[in-house]
């Protein structure tokens, strides 16, 4: 149906606000409301996809500084299609659910080393000033993620962590400790190696 824009302002009995400006040499009046009103009233509701990490603990820690630029190092992090090239235990990434591009509600499978396969769901996703973190968690049970995050050191260098996320459970992190602690931590570690030569070589290149 149509509605007048004067009809259409007043849907809720706001306030309206009126306002000219000079645009190109003519003179402009518009109106607008201020929806600030509106987000008052709506009822935050949390999706079901977000913060399936919320109940695990940092179990494995590794990071390293790489001479570039934040934005540069964290886009090739988050590129799914690139991981088997500087990730150690991984052959292969295949997106099963969604677009290309690493974002929220993402669902990817991982071929790693003894080609099983496990699949993982970016459930969180953050971009606060000069720092950047995506979290992809085990979709199936839901025990263990991988956090990925690049903060920035300068206009040319970046700090590098990926931690690995266990479900806040004795004894899987009993068991993880005993079994398979040191060898995440060895491949994480040679990654961020992989990682910092890949954009060491690719400057080395660019110089000569």
């Amino acid at each position: 149906w149509n509605i007048s824009n004067d009809e259409y302002l007043t849907i809720g009995k706001f306030e309206i606000n009126a306002e000219t400006e000079i645009f190109d040499d003519n003179l402009i009046t518009y109106k607008y409301i201020r929806t600030s009103e509106w987000l008052n009233e709506i009822e935050f509701v949390d999706s079901p996809v977000l913060n399936k990490h919320a109940a695990m603990r940092s179990a494995v820690i590794s990071n390293i500084n790489i001479n570039k630029p934040v934005d540069a190092v964290f886009n090739y992090i988050a590129d799914l299609g690139k991981r088997s090239e500087w990730m150690t235990m991984i052959k292969n990434t295949e997106i099963i659910t969604g677009e290309r591009l690493n974002q929220t509600g993402i669902v990817h499978k991982c071929i790693i080393g003894n080609n099983s396969t496990v699949l993982f769901e970016t459930d969180y996703f953050e971009h606060i000033d000069d720092s950047y973190r995506i979290i992809e968690t085990d979709s199936k049970k839901q025990n263990f993620a991988h956090e990925f995050s690049a903060i920035k050191l300068s206009d040319h260098s970046c700090n590098v962590q990926i931690q690995f996320l266990l479900k806040d459970n004795f004894i899987h992190r009993l068991m993880f400790n005993l079994m398979m602690k040191k060898k995440i931590l060895k491949g994480f570690n040679q990654s961020l190696i992989n990682l910092q030569n890949k954009f060491e070589n690719e400057q080395a290149v660019s110089s000569s």
